[in-house]
């Protein structure tokens, strides 16, 4: 992927493109016309739990997670929608579109539009802008020798997800992260301004040790985890010990 990102490479240069591709950030970064920062993200998965709502809850945290962890909130969403034609309305995609709008409402931004397709395999999330000031932008590359590591949530939702596919796990195991990966980091994202944080990103598909590298190799530090520090999603590291996880964490 990094050499198709070079050949975009042209089109991204300019003095108000302060955040592009090159730098595996969570956000695109422009600076605007009023001397704010405009943030711009997208992410949209297939369904990880067979919940409609809970999906549509869990797209919408995930999408938004991106801004917060750049240092932004956000305020306008467009939903990103691809459905198998067999998804009925009332069974599935009302449900689907309830919870991620009590998402949206709860993180306060606006639901503007959005694309919708049909597909052989279903997709959902949103493409997000946000704002913030220009001291407010945290970055991957901004960690220095010395710095403390803080986590806003549990570790192992990829664990616990795969097992859903494959059909293993305990109930209130998944009930758990499922609460987990709808709860919006709006809060954390206020905190990480007030502490004025330089460096963070938003745990995904890589896991822990995956963005935890990229931190590390941006800012040219060297990063030290205890494993008996980090707090898992209770089933998560059992799931793991026998080979269930995520596809990416795997790579």
């Amino acid at each position: 992927m990094s050499r198709v990102l070079k050949e975009i490479a042209p089109a991204t240069q300019s003095a108000d493109i302060l955040v592009g591709p090159e730098g595996l950030d969570d956000v695109g970064a422009v600076r605007m016309s009023n001397g704010r920062i405009g943030l711009f993200t997208t992410d949209f998965f297939p369904p990880v739990l067979d919940d409609p709502y809970a999906y549509g809850e869990i797209a919408v945290a995930n999408s938004l997670s991106d801004i917060w962890a750049s240092g932004g909130e956000p305020t306008v969403v467009l939903n990103i929608a691809a459905f198998p034609p067999d998804w009925g309305e009332e069974d599935t995609l009302q449900p689907l579109f309830r919870g991620a709008v009590a998402k949206v409402r709860e993180a306060g931004a606006l639901w503007v539009g959005g694309h919708t397709m049909k597909a052989a395999e279903p997709m959902f999330g949103f493409a997000v802008y946000g704002e913030c000031n220009e001291d407010e932008l945290v970055l991957n590359s901004g960690a220095k020798p010395g710095d403390l590591l803080y986590l806003t949530k549990s570790l192992g939702a990829g664990s616990i997800t795969t097992g859903v596919v494959r059909g293993v796990g305990e109930t209130a195991h998944i009930e758990a992260a499922m609460a987990g990966m709808a709860q919006l980091n709006n809060l954390a994202g206020r905190a990480m301004r007030t502490a004025k944080v330089k460096a963070g990103t938003d745990i995904t598909g890589f896991g822990v040790l995956g963005h935890a590298g990229n931190i590390a190799r941006a800012s040219g530090v060297r990063m030290e985890l205890r494993a008996v520090a980090l707090p898992l999603y209770a089933g998560a590291a059992d799931l793991a010990a026998k080979g269930v996880i995520s596809g990416a964490s795997a790579k």
